[in-house]
This record gives structure tokens, C-alpha cells and sequence, in this order.
């Protein structure tokens, strides 16, 4: 279903002068039911006033006019938001119907009526808009309004013919996301008629670029304490679980992850991968990407370093971990267990302390671009160092419009970095939301994108604003 430029709606009558015109005398209250119900109205017959104008527009093309002027196809420009209608529908979500039972006693809603698509929310005046929108947002209620838009500096192309249209507006079923005023690009399938744009499908806003801010946090609390100790490659099969506990004794956890793979340093090329196939050692499992998996039971490394060399080949080999878990840690040291430790590995080892800290971060993020609303504030990140009264968290984060969707990265930093470090992507400093467990190394844990951003583009509109629709 296409929008139509010019496309007016019931929720764009003003009560006021339809009462002057027509001489009607209502209470407040009764105007605020008809303003509802003008509201309810105007969702219900969106689509309908947007269809009823389709087909006048396709026959208005005219004598004369040219295939080069009349086509359909992909568009990318920029979109502004203009204005926002003074109403929302909301669906779902936790605790909605108290949060707006709250609102309307604020003065930030005017009426509430259900229907079919949920609760039609008439609000109160432009400045209630945001403030509105973000906390039923926050609530993880579905909310959609309708807002102006203005597509600028947009480029059509299609059936082999490439266009630039003037700037046109439209009206979008939009989820309340941005405020007025804000821009960003887009993609979309327009349709071009007589060289002008009449006619667009749903808007595609291109995944965003993370961003990096430093937060200071509402509160940092321990959770938990890790020992984290290194064994040799060639020593792993020394080692379980069950002989690190019996050396470190009561009021320890221990868990081992044996490593056989083996990398390489530079990293694997095609080229190199392909002589390493063809001469692939017996001791050798199989390539897995730029690794090379080896027997469990193998353990000579000096044997792989010559067999590697002959290939051109610089082995890297993993050292496994045992990961401790301390029951009253604030009484047990790195010496503590690093002692217990020396027992079995002997005195060269490497070994730090890890912390589990869970971080709750404000409802309103400052970066450098602006200020971004978070609906989800905690989250556990793991940091080789504890947090005292001066740290902060830095953080790399996606964002649309002005909520952030997600939270890729988190590290404890210093109060006196004032600079917004590099974030590490390591596993140590890994952010993992609290709802959502533990991630693993290497993972996004954290971000939160829709379902429907399979093609790296995330829709922020209703389906039913698609072409052909």
C-alpha cells in the first residue's frame, strides 16, 4: 500500500473550529471524548484515505510524459521528522495500563480509549510527546504514532532508470523513536510520476554505527570473584577439575577448559591453509577455519613447531585455564590461591583475579551526539580490576533515534581517563545483560535488535505502509 503526498486525516480537524463553525457547546469532558474518538477515527481510516487517493493519483499521469518519468523503484535519501500527531497507541508491555493511569493523573495524557489496535492514548500537548512515548517504551510496550516527514536529497532507481526528485512529505506510522527535528537516512521503494515522487513503501533505517561514550553509573556492586590461572599447552592433559579441587581444597570451584587446537601467528592464508592440507600430520584432526585441531593425547610441541616450520608456518599454541570460583572471596587473595596453585604447576604460571560486577547505568545516556534515552540499565560486566568511588563505565552502544538498542561493550575505566578509551574486545570487560545469562567469548551479548533485521537494516514502521502492501 502506497502513502499518498497531501493525504489528510480525520485527526487533523480542530474541535475548537468545528464548534465555532457549527455552533455546538460541549463540556471539556465531552470535548476530550470526541478528541478520542477523532483520534481512534483517524487510525481506523488512515488507510483508507491513503487508498482512496492511490488511484486518482495513478491516473493523473497525464499526455505526454515518459517512461524516464514514470517508474518504480529503490530510493535512498535523508528523512526528517517535522511533527508528531498529539496521540499514540500502545499495546502490551508491563504494567502499561498503571503506568497510564499515572500519566493521565501527571496531566500527560488527555484520554485513553481502546481499540482494535490498542489503547489510543490523546495527549495532553506537543511537550508531552517524548516524555510519553519513552516511558511506555521503557514499560516494553509496543507504541506507534504518526508523524510528518520530509525525504530529502532522495535518489530513485529503477527498470535501468536513475532519478533525483525534489524533496516531498509524508505522513508515517512511525514508532516514536525519534523527536521532532531529528534526521537520519533511509531507504525505501518510491514510485516516480511524471518526475515527481508520489508515492513511497516503509522506511529502512540502515543499522547504525556503535558509538563510545563513558557513563557514570548509578551504583557498581561486586557479585563474584574468578581466579583465572594458565597451563601449557603441552601440560594440559596433566590436569581436570577434580585435581585442581583436591589441591585447593574447601571453599573452592574449580572448572577446567582443556585447549588442543592449535593457531597461528601470522594467521592462516588461503594459500597457506592449502599447503597445510595437503601435508596435513597425523597428529592433526582437521582445519576449523584458521585453526588446526589436534589430537587430545598429543602433546609435543617441539614436534609441531619443526613440522610447521617445513610449511612456512608459525604455530600458536592455547594455553588451557582453570577458572576458580572462591566462596567468601573478600577473604581469600591472589597469594592464597596462587600458593595452592604452585603445588601442582610448580612456581611458573601465570595467574589474575577477575571480578563479576553488576553496574546499574542512569535512564539517560550523554555522548558525544547527544543524549540517548536506556530502558534496560543493568547489566554484568567482568573486569580484571574491582571498582572504587571514582569509576565509570565505558560503553559502546547502538542506538536508534534517540533510545539505544543495545549495549555491545562495557569496561570498568578510572575517573581521571577523561579521554573514551578503545574498547576492548576481549572476553575480560564482555557486557552480559543480566535477564539474558552468561555470553560466550567472541559474542554481541547484549544487543538487542528486531527479529526482522535479518538483511542488516532495521524497520521502524508498520508493514502496512509497504508497496503493494
Amino acid at each position: 500500500m502506497f502513502l499518498k503526498v497531501g493525504g489528510n486525516s480525520l485527526a487533523r480537524y480542530n474541535p475548537l473550529v468545528v464548534s465555532m463553525a457549527f455552533g455546538i457547546n460541549l463540556s471539556k469532558n465531552d470535548w476530550l471524548k470526541l478528541v478520542a474518538i477523532v483520534v481512534v477515527l483517524a487510525f481506523v481510516f488512515e488507510g483508507f484515505a491513503i487508498n482512496s487517493q492511490n488511484s486518482a493519483a495513478n491516473g493523473a499521469g497525464g499526455t505526454g510524459s515518459s517512461d524516464l518519468d514514470n517508474f518504480v523503484g529503490d530510493a535512498s535519501g535523508n528523512a526528517t521528522i517535522l511533527s508528531w500527531d498529539p496521540g499514540l497507541v500502545v499495546s502490551g508491555g508491563e504494567g502499561t495500563a498503571d503506568e497510564i493511569a499515572l500519566m493521565k493523573k501527571e496531566g500527560l495524557v488527555a484520554y485513553a480509549t481502546e481499540s482494535a489496535d490498542g489503547t489510543v492514548l490523546s495527549l495532553s500537548g506537543k511537550s508531552a510527546f517524548a516524555d510519553t512515548a519513552r516511558r511506555l517504551l521503557s514499560a516494553n510496550a509496543t507504541v506507534f504514532g504518526y508523524a510528518s516527514v520530509s525525504l530529502d536529497n532522495v535518489r530513485v532507481i529503477g527498470n535501468g532508470i536513475a532519478r533525483n526528485v525534489s524533496s516531498e512529505t509524508f505522513r508515517f506510522r512511525l514508532s516514536p523513536v525519534f523527536d521532532a527535528g531529528d534526521s537520519f537516512p533511509v531507504k525505501f521503494q518510491a514510485q516516480v510520476t511524471n518526475g515527481r515522487m508520489v508515492a513511497v513503501g516503509s522506511l529502512q533505517l540502515s543499522a547504525p554505527e556503535p558509538e563510545a561514550t563513558v557513563v557514570e553509573p548509578v551504583s557498581l556492586s561486586i557479585k563474584g570473584e574468578t581466579f583465572v590461572a594458565a597451563v601449557p599447552w603441552e601440560r594440559r592433559n596433566e590436569f581436570s577439575a577434580s585435581t585442581f579441587n583436591a589441591a585447593l581444597g574447601a571453599g573452592y570451584n574449580a572448572t577446567y577448559k582443556k585447549r588442543s587446537a592449535v593457531l597461528f601467528d601470522p594467521a592462516l592464508t588461503a594459500e597457506g591453509s592449502g599447503r597445510l592440507a595437503g601435508a596435513l600430520p597425523t597428529y592433526a584432526i582437521s582445519l576449523q577455519g584458521g585453526s588446526m585441531a589436534v589430537v587430545s593425547s598429543f602433546t609435543d610441541r617441539e614436534k609441531i613447531i619443526q613440522d610447521m616450520g617445513k610449511l612456512g608456518l608459525s604455530p600458536l599454541f592455547q594455553d588451557s585455564a582453570v577458572e576458580i570460583s572462591v566462596f567468601n572471596a573478600s577473604n581469600r587473595t591472589l597469594g592464597d590461591v596462587s600458593e595452592k596453585l604452585s603445588l601442582i604447576l610448580g612456581e611458573n604460571f601465570s595467574m589474575a583475579k577477575t571480578y563479576q560486577i553488576e553496574a546499574v547505568l542512569p535512564n539517560i545516556v550523554m555522548a558525544e551526539s547527544g543524549n540517548y534515552s536506556l530502558s534496560s540499565t543493568k547489566l554484568t560486566l567482568t573486569s580484571n580490576s574491582a571498582p572504587t568511588n571514582g569509576s565509570l563505565v565505558a560503553i559502546r552502544f547502538t542506538r536508534l533515534g534517540r533510545s539505544i538498542i543495545g549495549i555491545e561493550r562495557a569496561q570498568l575505566v578510572s575517573l581521571a581517563d577523561m579521554i573514551v578509551p578503545e574498547i576492548n574486545d576481549t572476553a575480560a570487560d564482555m557486557v552480559v545483560p543480566v535477564e539474558n545469562g552468561t555470553a560466550s567469548n567472541g559474542s554481541r551479548a547484549g544487543m538487542v535488535v528486531p527479529v526482522e533485521n535479518a538483511n542488516g537494516s532495521i524497520p521502524f514502521e508498520s508493514a502496512s505502509n509497504a508497496i503493494g502492501g
